[in-house]
């Protein structure tokens, strides 16, 4: 994981008050830096049309999360793709 290797992800969660790395595993808090959402699940095999039709990357193919207003967290959000 590398959650640890980004200050500002580590930042966000302290301050909504998600502390316990053990927390942060047993619920598998992630983070995907932009950019980096749509090449890494296509290396684990899921192909390009399953990412669109769940809604995780754009028809130009970008990360959807990077396309948001202001690159902020608007919500905890998680989705499985099976």
């Amino acid at each position: 994981m590398q959650l640890h290797r980004h200050r500002e992800a580590v930042a966000y969660l302290d301050r909504r008050g998600v502390r316990s790395s053990e927390l942060i595993e047993h619920l598998r808090i992630g983070y995907a830096p932009g950019g980096c959402l749509r090449s890494w699940l296509t290396q684990l095999g899921y192909p390009f049309h399953a990412l669109r039709q769940a809604g995780l990357v754009t028809t130009a193919g970008y990360d959807i999360f990077g396309a948001l207003p202001h690159r902020r967290a608007l919500a905890w959000v998680a989705r499985a793709i099976c």
